[in-house]
């Protein structure tokens, strides 16, 4: 009835007091078995093997990745995160960590129980099938970290610990800040999971192009064709999809001092996070998006409540160069206090303390907030 950490010291696997629970995870790597759908795209750098690897840098944690876990794979297991579960295998170890009292961890960056008709992804998730398998692993997980307050709130029907953990800029990337410079240009980055959103605004982006002959816009990540195809192609750069490394580098050399961030009303683009928020501030913009939670009263960004407030708020940031040079400044410096990873990791190592502590059987309650 006891369990021998990694030092060969020997605890008690009953109830203790918060000193021998702090003593326990002092002197034992806890061991997290990880399953991350793809290592090489954003969720992951913001949500999965991101936050992980940083955190590793500070706190005594071994990550193994897996495609899959097998019930003898949990003798290892202290704790099992799965970063945007939706699969039968998914399903299946979450089921084997219940019966093998194995504290489980899940994370979701979007409402996949409301993927609107205009997502490539739509009937992917929102067939019946999936819908009643996602409901089922929000239940069986013993704790689920979001990216926005609006995402907690569609999901706590399904989990009573469900925590908020704001996405937060990795600080490998640091190194590629740039200040605000004016020019006359405009970015969009984004996929065909964003072709809605983008045409929201394609009228007024093509009208600032007509009336503004030396306005230049970038479109990072896929070219929405019905929005280009009415901008002088010289004046609308078109950017393939690529890398993560290499993203935020072209972002960092080209150094747009505007950034978009159109956003079709609906409840799965209100759980959105503001990652266009901290990405420009990085690279030197400033932020053009909804006036949403999200992203109001965010220092470096302008909202918009409607078409003619958007084409507004661009004109205003391309005739104010030193306005829109103040905003991003304290843009920045408010991501630099609050939106870094070692910030929001901090809550994620509060959590895993406590997932640990379920592990060992110890009388821990996970924690109200984090």
């Amino acid at each position: 009835l006891a369990r021998v950490a990694s030092t060969g010291m020997v605890y008690s696997s009953g109830p203790s007091n918060n000193h021998q629970l702090s003593l326990c995870m002092e002197t034992h790597m806890i061991n997290i078995l990880t399953i991350i759908p793809n290592m090489e795209d954003a969720t992951s750098l913001y949500r999965g093997s991101g936050p992980l690897f940083e955190l590793r840098k500070t706190k005594d944690i071994q990550l193994s990745f897996m495609a899959s876990i097998s019930e003898n794979a949990l003798d290892i297991a202290d704790i099992v995160f799965i970063q945007r579960p939706n699969t039968p295998e998914h399903f299946q170890v979450l089921e084997l960590c219940q019966k093998n009292q194995i504290p489980t961890w899940i994370d979701f960056d979007d409402l996949l129980l409301q993927v609107p008709e205009d997502n490539p992804a739509h009937d992917y998730y929102m067939n019946k099938g999936m819908q009643e398998r996602l409901r089922k692993i929000m239940g069986l997980a013993n704790c689920i970290t979001v990216t926005t307050n609006q995402l907690k709130i569609c999901l706590t029907p399904f989990n009573k610990n469900i925590y908020t953990i704001p996405n937060a800029l990795p600080t490998k990337f640091l190194h590629l800040t740039k200040p605000h410079k004016h020019k006359p240009q405009i970015n969009w980055r984004g996929s065909n999971t964003h072709a809605r959103d983008v045409g929201e605004v394609g009228g007024e982006l093509v009208e600032l192009s007509h009336a503004r002959k030396d306005l230049t816009m970038t479109f990072v990540g896929w070219n929405p064709w019905f929005v280009t195809q009415g901008i002088d192609p010289k004046r609308a750069l078109v950017v393939p999809a690529m890398t993560i490394g290499d993203y935020f580098r072209f972002m960092s050399a080209t150094n747009p001092p505007i950034q978009i961030a159109p956003l079709a009303a609906s409840m799965f683009n209100l759980c959105k996070s503001n990652i266009a928020y901290l990405e420009a501030c990085l690279v030197g913009a400033v932020t053009v998006a909804p006036h949403w939670p999200e992203w109001q009263d965010k220092p470096g960004v302008m909202t918009y409540k409607n078409n003619a407030e958007f084409q507004q708020n661009v004109e205003f940031l391309l005739d104010h160069p030193n306005d829109a040079a103040i905003m991003h400044g304290h843009g920045i410096k408010q991501v630099m206090a609050d939106n870094l990873m070692p910030q929001a990791n901090m809550s994620r190592s509060k959590l895993i303390d406590a997932l640990y502590g379920m592990s060992r059987n110890y009388d821990t309650l996970l924690p109200e907030s984090l």
